[in-house]
């Protein structure tokens, strides 16, 4: 699996990550006020990486936050951390009108990766929309329908150093859309790859995991992540703690 990954491509069922989502119009603040990356620089379609930390500047948990073509913000989170995202985000409620929608169960999500994911995708989804998603920039996503209509999420992210695709859909159109995959995807070498394959590939691509290479007891610079905390971006829960961090990290 690993190999297949590396060398063709690798299909892997990561419905496990937690999908938040975010509505109302101050949702923007809300998400700054928590998160350590600067929110408000991303344009519509792009996705950042970014940590969410306690007050003594532990990493609560790593995740990616998206801003939708629409403008609407997403975030993608580990699976084992999702009920503390959440009640971090319920905890500190929104400095205005905003609320967030757990949709981890709503939905599925499954991994594309290896240097062929380009091939599945062009054979996968009609014309438009495959020339949508194959135009994408990596940590951008777009939306885009297959050839049976299926309403989708795609994004030029993954999590083992290849380049490749993630795909959120309805999760009642999960299997259908992981065995088309399968289907159009077997001339170009596909394999079902599970998590312990995902793991020696992010392992190999130096991508950290948290309970890992970081924890609530690893601040940001210890951990190698501290280029993801922008400390000059306003106030945000664990910023003091943060900048203390990085004073004594860099001394």
């Amino acid at each position: 699996e690993h190999h297949a990954v590396r060398r063709r491509v690798g299909l892997f069922d990561i419905g496990h990550m937690g999908r938040l989502n975010f509505e109302g119009p101050d949702v923007l603040p809300w998400i700054e006020s928590l998160t350590t990356n600067a929110v408000a620089r991303l344009t519509p379609g792009a996705i950042q990486y970014s940590l969410l930390l306690s007050s003594e500047a532990g990493i609560l948990d790593d995740l990616l936050v998206y801003r939708m073509p629409s403008g609407a913000y997403h975030i993608v989170c580990n699976a084992s951390n999702r009920d503390r995202v959440v009640e971090q985000f319920l905890s500190h409620p929104a400095p205005g009108e905003a609320r967030l929608l757990d949709d981890t169960r709503a939905t599925g999500m499954i991994a594309i990766q290896g240097p062929q994911a380009v091939d599945v995708v062009a054979a996968w989804l009609p014309d438009e929309s495959a020339r949508r998603v194959i135009d994408l920039a990596y940590y951008h996503v777009a939306t885009a329908s297959d050839r049976d209509g299926r309403p989708l999420e795609i994004s030029r992210t993954g999590y083992t150093g290849e380049d490749g695709f993630e795909v959120i859909m309805d999760a009642s159109e999960c299997l259908a859309v992981w065995t088309t995959l399968l289907e159009v995807g077997e001339p170009f070498g596909v394999k079902p790859c599970g998590l312990g394959a995902r793991d020696t590939l992010r392992l190999e691509a130096a991508m950290p995991l948290h309970g890992h290479e970081i924890s609530e007891q690893i601040d940001p610079y210890t951990g190698g992540v501290g280029w993801a905390v922008k400390l000059d971006k306003g106030e945000f829960l664990g910023r003091d703690a943060a900048r203390l961090a990085k004073q004594r990290f860099t001394a």
